[in-house]
C-alpha cells in the first residue's frame, strides 16, 4: 500500500498494446480488471485473418461492463507509433510492445513492458505471464519500469 500511495500520481493511467492477438485481449483485460489502468487504443500487429478480427473486436469491444477499448489491425508499425504520437491523452502511459517501441517510449515519458519481438534490452531466461505467477510477474515488471523512472 505504501508504494500505490506514494507512486499514485506516477503510475500508468492508460496503456497501449503493439502485440500479437493473443496477448492483446489477455493482457488488456488484465491490466484493466487487475490495476485499473484504462485501455487506450489497442493495436494487433501479427496480420490476424480477416475471419478473426470480428471475434477479437468484439472482445474489446466488451472489455468490461463499463468499458469498450478501439482496436486496430496494423502491421505498420511507423503508422501506429504516429497514431499514438497523435493521440492527445497519453500521459503517464504505459506501452506493452517489442524493442521497437524504446524510443517511442522515451519520447513520450511512457513505461515500456517489451513482451512482442524482437525482445532487446532484456534477457529473458524463464519469464512467463500466464496464470497466478504470471499475473504476479506482469505487476512486477510493470510497477518495476514506474521505479525506474525516479532514479
Amino acid at each position: 500500500m505504501d508504494f500505490l500511495l506514494e507512486f499514485r500520481y506516477g503510475l500508468p493511467r492508460r496503456f497501449y498494446t503493439l502485440l500479437d492477438a493473443s496477448y492483446a485481449v489477455g493482457f488488456s483485460k488484465f491490466l484493466l480488471h487487475e490495476l485499473g489502468i484504462i485501455p487506450a487504443k489497442q493495436f494487433i500487429v501479427d496480420n490476424t485473418p480477416g475471419k478473426f478480427q470480428g471475434a477479437i473486436s468484439e472482445q474489446f469491444a466488451h472489455i468490461s461492463a463499463l468499458r469498450s477499448a478501439e482496436v486496430a489491425f496494423l502491421t505498420d508499425g511507423g503508422a501506429i507509433q504516429e497514431e499514438i504520437r497523435a493521440d492527445e491523452n497519453k500521459n503517464r502511459a504505459l506501452i506493452l510492445g517489442s524493442a521497437w517501441e524504446r524510443e517511442l517510449a522515451k519520447n513520450l515519458g511512457a513505461d515500456l513492458l517489451i513482451l512482442s519481438v524482437p525482445v532487446t534490452y532484456r534477457l529473458v531466461l524463464s519469464c512467463a505471464y500466464a496464470g497466478y505467477r504470471g499475473g504476479i510477474r506482469a505487476i512486477e515488471d510493470i510497477y518495476g519500469r514506474v521505479l525506474d523512472t525516479y532514479r
